[in-house]
């Protein structure tokens, strides 16, 4: 149509340009047909670089619809003084727009070419000639107008291959996504579905087209999830430029498949009127994240929840006791005599001793209840429901009897008995923390005292409302700054010369004053924020031996280590963090273990002493001989020194038995290849004697007591080396 008329305009315009002629003469009607000539070709030449994709344009199109037109301007140009050619020309022209199937052309070009031959006779005669110049201009009006008539249904069926194409390509990707697509009418109908639904629901293209959304929801989605489904897919319709997202089941050959499905309402767009919905198949992700969950929240020994899902499932069911009034109880239990079949019968039959006994708690409880194990051998029961203390002491008989039955571990009948401890919320605590600390306070008057199970009393915590009290702000301590690190130097047995200091933590309390590790370590010790503060003295304490290194002081700093945090494997990454972090030599830190921490888990200790040990830490034995270790695991240890217990030291000159264990324990040591440092020095005689029996290093009152960071430096700077003879 635009062709058609772009013709049209050019005819018209040839007609005007006789007439005007006609009045102007010879050379007017030159002169006005040169400029009609001039602007046709112009327009023509913009038509052509504004409508052509030149990109996708044919070679072959171009030659065949500009050649015939450059040929027959320049034939023309040629021909016009002469009557005979012009009518070659016309000829030419009349052929080829018939031969281009432009009927109506071809019958207009009759009355066209008759008036534009004899207008400028009968309207000028004075101008001989006149009539084959305006033959010519509207002729080459033809031309062009019927060349761009041409030229745009050829650009017309160009775009429309290319449409077709583009739209070809689209359906294409669509096909070979993973991802299934498809519109929902505003009637609940589809208005397209990607071949990837019929593979994402296991059923035909076809059939899905035919049905409603309703229906294929119905048929293929899981019953619990096709009415929230429904009542989306009614909100989604109703709401313009909405969008959600779900997740539900389809149905699978084999059970059923997780589907997560995006869905936006389209009904604000002028081409797309409907819900467009893209649906990816999750299974697998879904699985993944079910595998991480388990092993975040599970013990990975028993199958049982760990400390970290019993905390969370605690606090719910208290909640739900808020609720409901009525009580909930928590059940600590601790094996007896676990140690013992670690080491007669090995970790593997420990281990298969934890999971019988797994088993037999499940197996006596209610379907409601929660099992967990917290570590080693302790486990925990949740009760989310129960009468009273006296429903909670005899759902926890129930257990002792289950374990008094012996287990079988490789043809040996074992006897393993626990100690449950019973603590009943609100009667006992007022939250999670409270129920399993006060929960750890019976299960420990029970173990001590022999006896099968006992229920919290506050008289069986001496410091109940005090150490309550420090429960709640040892959290905030730690994080509030009322820690401070002070520091007990170390120096040479035979020359006094200052070694190092052992960094000792204290709580600088708003309102119980400086507080002693003894009256908040066994706190930090059972709601799990040792670790935290481990982390904190062991980046405060070098922290400041950096800062004695910058004062020209080269000496070494040691840390005590709870057992949570050496069994932990991170503690070596953390300590090789730290180290870098502050710049100070990896042999300059200390880190300082009980013989108890070491052997409740020899295994698991050792790997990560060897871990500390390749990092080039110092690692020392703490209070050695209070507690009982094998000589021949002690050996195997990549320990460089042992420190004997003050117990021993401070009566060593009083006591021959006392002094006999530290002549054998210096023995020892040096016999390992270790270095020996006695602790509780606080005489000058008790210093020579300790040299006099080769002990390496002293540290105690009498060389100094723990003072605060600031001092430290002033202190070394002032100390003068002394020999135990001078002393």
């Amino acid at each position: 149509m635009a062709g058609r008329a772009i013709s049209a305009i050019f005819i018209i315009g040839g007609v005007l340009t006789c007439t005007l002629s006609a009045s102007l003469g010879d050379s007017g009607a030159m002169v006005v047909a040169i400029m009609f000539g001039v602007g046709a070709v112009a327009v023509l030449a913009g038509l052509i670089l504004w409508r052509l994709p030149w990109q996708r344009w044919s070679r072959r199109a171009s030659l065949w619809t500009l050649v015939p037109a450059m040929l027959l301007t320049s034939l023309g140009n040629w021909a016009e003084p002469d009557p005979w050619l012009a009518s070659i020309f016309s000829f030419l022209l009349a052929v080829w727009v018939g031969t281009s199937q432009r009927r109506g052309t071809t019958l207009l070009l009759g009355p066209v070419f008759a008036v534009t031959y004899w207008a400028p006779l009968a309207l000028a005669p004075h101008a001989p000639g006149l009539e084959n110049s305006v033959f010519y201009v509207t002729a080459t009006c033809v031309l062009a107008g019927e060349s761009v008539a041409w030229l745009t249904s050829r650009l017309h069926g160009v775009q429309r291959r290319l449409r077709e194409h583009d739209e070809r390509r689209f359906q294409a990707l669509l096909a070979a996504s993973s991802d299934a697509t498809l519109v929902i009418g505003p009637d609940g109908r589809f208005g397209y579905v990607s071949p990837s639904v019929a593979r994402l629901l296991r059923a035909p293209l076809e059939e899905i087209q035919a049905l409603s959304a309703a229906e294929v929801v119905a048929r293929h989605v899981r019953a619990e999830d096709a009415a929230m489904l429904q009542e989306r897919l009614r909100y989604l319709l109703d709401d313009p430029g909405t969008e959600v997202t779900v997740r539900f089941q389809v149905r699978a050959d084999e059970g059923w498949r997780d589907v997560e499905g995006i869905a936006r309402n389209l009904c604000d767009d002028a081409d797309v009127r409907g819900v467009l919905v893209t649906l990816r198949d999750v299974s697998e992700r879904t699985d993944l994240e079910r595998a991480l969950t388990e092993q975040a929240f599970t013990d990975q020994l028993t199958g049982l929840p760990n400390r970290a899902l019993l905390q969370d499932r605690t606090e719910q069911v208290l909640r739900a006791a808020d609720r409901t009034g009525e009580p909930a109880a928590l059940l600590l239990i601790d094996l007896d005599r676990f140690k013992e079949v670690n080491d007669t019968l090995g970790h593997h039959n420990g281990d298969l001793l934890l999971q019988q006994v797994a088993r037999r708690l499940t197996g006596v409880l209610r379907g409601s209840d929660t099992v967990a194990r917290l570590g080693g051998d302790e486990f925990a029961v949740l009760l989310p429901t129960v009468g009273g203390v006296e429903d909670a002491l005899a759902v926890s008989a129930k257990i002792a009897d289950a374990l008094d039955t012996p287990f079988l571990l490789e043809g040996l009948s074992l006897e393993v008995d626990g100690s449950v401890g019973v603590a009943v919320y609100p009667d006992h605590a007022d939250d999670s923390s409270q129920l399993l600390q006060r929960a750890d306070v019976a299960m420990y008057a029970a173990k001590t005292g022999h006896l099968r199970q006992v229920a919290y009393d506050p008289r069986l915590d001496q410091h109940n409302p005090h150490r309550l009290g420090l429960l709640g702000q040892l959290r905030r301590a730690i994080t509030g700054g009322e820690l401070v690190v002070f520091y007990q130097p170390k120096a040479d047995a035979s020359s006094g010369a200052i070694l190092g200091a052992e960094a000792l933590v204290r709580w600088q309390h708003p309102e119980h004053g400086l507080l002693a590790p003894n009256e908040f370590i066994p706190l930090a010790e059972t709601t799990g924020l040792i670790r935290q503060l481990t982390s904190y003295v062991l980046a405060t304490a070098l922290r400041d031996c950096r800062a004695w290194r910058d004062a020209g002081h080269d000496v070494s700093v040691a840390v005590n280590v709870s057992a949570r945090c050496l069994l932990d494997l991170e503690l070596p990454v953390e300590i090789q963090r730290l180290t870098e972090e502050h710049e100070v030599p990896t042999d300059r830190l200390i880190v300082e273990i009980t013989e108890s921490v070491i052997m409740s888990d020899p295994n698991r200790a050792l790997e990560v002493l060897n871990r500390l040990h390749a990092l080039g830490v110092r690692l020392a034995i703490d209070d050695f001989g209070t507690g009982y270790s094998s000589l021949a695991y002690l050996k195997n240890l990549p320990v460089q020194e042992l420190k004997v217990d003050r117990s021993f030291v401070t009566h060593m000159r009083e006591r021959e038995s006392e002094l006999a264990i530290v002549r054998s324990t210096v023995d020892l040591g040096h016999n390992l290849g270790m270095h020996v440092v006695a602790e509780g020095v606080e005489d000058a005689a008790t210093w020579q004697e300790l040299s006099a029996l080769g002990c390496d290093e002293i540290q105690g009152y009498f060389l100094g007591r723990p003072m605060p960071a600031g001092d430290v430096i002033g202190w070394l700077g002032s100390h003068r080396a002394l020999s135990s003879a001078q002393s």
